[in-house]
């Protein structure tokens, strides 16, 4: 039995309600915890790109999919419960942290046993010791997942920040190490390992949260009616998203693999940036707007016109000055990953609307419906997937981009019927944004036929200016909403105090 009343929690002490954080102030430390964290680690793999080779980089990309298929059930989509329900108590959140770590011993072992079978399909000898540690990595990252949870759903982005950014510099500083003393994959399993026992670790010092000996059938009931769906959605966007890595990986090699790797890391370092930067508030807050389903719908838009505003020229801009940017970036080896590259930053365009639109349905709790929306997008997704495929790994990267054109109008479908807010109204508010980012990804590219005698860095400091003048001259001529619109996003339509 839990020491105490059972009391609500949703804080980081033991017992009792903590104040919600304020909106602006959540944002800001959301996206210094991501800029941080993913700029540090983008610097990581520029080094460990340079010193491990495409091949390498396969390797671990194929094992990362079985870890992160592995790894659902102990992560933190069963945390995502305690978010969403805004009546969870201490003893809940027990419950969903005893889960976490008995389900993260068992997808260890279940990945470490199935470890033999994955090398030998692939024959690759390596991935089979690789399989093991890649699960101790499982086995790290589950008891923080409870304490990230609970900071979430306070808005205190600033711990985990700290928690962030410190395990990424550890994990880095281990991979960079054993890269240059030549031990290739390894290193990049080291890193995954190092960083969830540090990311782990430094949670537990800076929260009070604690565990108590409290296991109730109940509460992993109510946990598993919202959490069951989002793993089972989670799992279907895990497999259809990467299904690429075992066939690629099978027909082509690990070569063709780690070079598609790169180049979807690349593209979606500006999109999930931002992406990440907003579902970190507007799910909890969303959940809060429930009620109110006209604030709903209109933050909704308010998030829409924001996003779009900032990624459409990240992703259009970098698509444009790709091979500089490869170049400048990794070396001559990576080169081939250009036109791969270029496809996905298009496709990528849109993620920010498939995440919103699904971010709105799980305020209102529907996380049914947003896993029957998963299914019949991975359906399409899996069929051009395999599809493409088959001619190699820029088929795949136009698979992906088919994809994300012709699944968003599902992803928008049922926010018009539930918000008033489809697909039409939603692509009418984007449009501007992409018109004016296009306009100037293809003023950019022509400029680079007369560029390409420069130095790559040189060339790419040349376009990256021009590009950004060109769009902040089409922006202001086109009044687009941005920092009137970003600024409303964080301050008008959110309640200073949720």
């Amino acid at each position: 039995m839990c020491v105490g009343e059972r009391k609500q929690s949703g804080g980081d002490g033991k017992h009792g309600r903590v104040p919600y954080t304020n909106a602006a102030s959540a944002t800001f430390w959301s996206a210094a915890d991501i800029l941080l964290r993913q700029g540090a680690q983008f610097c990581v793999s520029i080094i460990l790109a340079r010193l491990l080779s495409p091949a390498e980089f396969g390797t671990v990309a194929l094992i990362y999919l079985f870890t992160e298929v592995a790894a659902i059930p102990a992560g933190t989509v069963m945390s995502m419960s305690l978010i969403q329900d805004r009546a969870a108590t201490y003893d809940d959140e027990c419950t969903v942290f005893w889960f976490n770590i008995g389900a993260a011993f068992v997808a260890a072992l279940a990945l470490s046993l199935s470890g033999f079978f994955i090398a030998s399909f692939f024959e690759a000898p390596e991935l089979a010791p690789l399989s093991a540690v890649m699960g101790l990595s499982i086995i790290a990252i589950a008891p923080g997942s409870i304490h990230n949870a609970l900071f979430t759903k306070r808005l205190d982005f600033r711990p985990l920040m700290r928690a962030g950014l410190l395990s990424v510099l550890a994990s880095g500083t281990v991979a960079i190490a054993m890269a240059h003393a030549g031990f290739g994959p390894w290193a990049l399993a080291a890193q995954a390992l190092v960083y969830s026992a540090t990311a782990t670790i430094s949670l537990w010092l800076l929260s009070s949260w604690r565990p108590a000996l409290v296991f109730r059938i109940s509460s992993l009931q109510r946990s598993l009616r919202f959490s069951g769906y989002m793993m089972a959605s989670v799992l279907l966007s895990l497999a259809a998203g990467r299904l690429y890595a075992p066939i690629v990986g099978r027909l082509y090699g690990m070569r063709e693999l780690g070079l598609y790797s790169r180049g979807e890391a690349t593209a979606q370092l500006p999109a999930v940036l931002l992406h990440s930067i907003i579902e970190r508030v507007n799910f909890p807050l969303f959940s809060k707007l429930s009620d109110n389903r006209d604030q709903l719908r209109e933050s909704m838009r308010i998030a829409v016109q924001s996003v779009i505003v900032v990624t459409a020229p990240m992703m259009l801009g970098l698509a444009a000055v790709a091979r500089p940017a490869v170049l400048t970036l990794f070396g001559e080896q990576w080169l081939p990953s250009v036109p791969i590259l270029r496809l996905l930053c298009c496709s990528g365009l849109l993620l920010p609307l498939h995440g919103i639109n699904l971010q709105g349905l799980m305020g209102l709790g529907q996380s049914r419906l947003v896993f029957k929306i998963e299914l019949i997008k991975k359906s399409l997704g899996v069929v051009l997937l395999a599809a493409g495929a088959f001619n190699g790994a820029l088929g795949v990267a136009c698979a992906i981009f088919i994809t994300s054109m012709l699944t968003l109008p599902v992803s928008a479908h049922f926010s018009g019927l539930l918000l008033d807010y489809g697909v039409c109204s939603q692509i009418w508010d984007a449009l501007p944004a992409i018109g004016a980012a296009a306009l100037m990804a293809c003023t950019v590219l022509l400029l680079s036929m007369s560029t390409s005698s420069l130095t790559p860095a040189f060339e790419l400091m040349v376009l990256t200016l021009f590009g950004a003048v060109i769009y902040l001259a089409l922006a202001f001529l086109l009044k687009l909403p941005f920092s009137a619109r970003c600024a409303q996003f964080v301050r008008k339509i959110y309640p200073q105090n949720a």
